[in-house]
């Protein structure tokens, strides 16, 4: 099963001010979420954003 990630239009805008290199890996990331995003990962930072419907989550990659 693959699940669709969506990005915000403000991360969206924030990300195309990023380099390109970190772009590519939040990118890998956010891709790696779509073909799991419940499986433990150890070092992974996702935690769900209160008050929200249907309930989303944030993923931090390094400083973002």
């Amino acid at each position: 099963m693959t699940f669709r990630v969506t990005v915000s239009e403000t991360a969206a805008r924030q990300l195309r001010k990023l380099p390109k290199d970190l772009r590519s890996r939040i990118a890998k990331g956010l891709l790696v979420l779509e073909e799991d995003p419940f499986r433990p990962r150890p070092k992974g930072d996702i935690r769900a954003i209160e008050g929200t419907e249907p309930r989303k989550y944030r993923l931090r990659i390094r400083e973002y």
